[in-house]
């Protein structure tokens, strides 16, 4: 591709999806990355001329500001929807921050599922998040302390996010009912031997369609190759 299909074709990645697509990614399989830049700046020159420059502020981003802004938005979200935790902020402290007493009150658990449902998808904007400004932070040059103490709050936030949902019941653990349905197997269900029903053991296709001749004989022929394969 290259000039006007490559550079619709690289305007359609910004497309969304949902609330899951924040962004798209781009692989030069082909190095046309040259072809690309120069692209853009045929198709884009000159697309602002004719506005103010303070109606384009902003239009333009760039993308490792943007990636490390998006970033820290998002985790300052994450840590102030915690806020509210008792310390000493172990994990009964934020089942209970989360959950609550089930049942008490159907508008207090309304409001603890929203609360919930805003951690599960703060949780996973921040993963992609991270994944996005991960090449920034390494040419920043950020020390090795820095950069496990991000690792380390985004593992506790996406260990959080599995505890809460298994404690709410939002997220079902199939591994913990294993050893209960196996017991179960093994001990309440039976059936039956097998039994064979007939000799198919030399019996191709050829021998099926032939032995079915009989259950066509007064219908009309289909003509059509398409009809044809489709009674096959």
């Amino acid at each position: 591709m290259h000039d006007h299909g490559l550079f619709q074709a690289i305007c359609r990645v910004n497309r969304l999806d949902g609330e899951s697509k924040d962004f798209g990614y781009i692989v030069d399989y082909k190095q046309l990355f040259g072809d690309l830049a120069s692209a853009m700046n045929k198709y884009t020159a000159g697309a602002f001329e004719a506005y103010d420059p303070e109606d384009v502020e902003g239009l333009i981003k760039d993308r490792a500001t943007e990636s490390k802004k998006y970033f820290s938005e998002t985790l300052e979200a994450l840590e102030e929807l915690c806020e509210g935790v008792e310390y000493p902020k172990e994990e009964a402290e934020y089942i209970h921050y989360f959950c609550g007493e089930s049942g008490v009150d159907d508008t207090v658990d309304e409001a603890y599922a929203r609360a919930r449902e805003k951690l599960y998808k703060l949780v996973s904007r921040l993963i992609r998040a991270y994944a996005e400004v991960k090449p920034y932070l390494f040419e920043a040059e950020c020390s090795t302390e820095e950069l496990d103490n991000i690792n380390k709050r985004i593992n506790f936030y996406v260990v959080l996010r599995d505890t809460i949902g298994r404690a709410s019941g939002d997220f079902l653990d199939l591994k913990a009912y294993e050893p209960g349905m196996r017991y179960l197997i093994d001990n309440y269900i039976y059936a039956d031997e097998a039994e064979k029903i007939g000799m198919f053991d030399d019996f191709t296709l050829l021998d099926f369609i032939l032995a079915q001749k009989s259950k066509f004989k007064n219908e009309k022929p289909k003509k059509e190759k398409d009809s044809a394969a489709e009674t096959i």
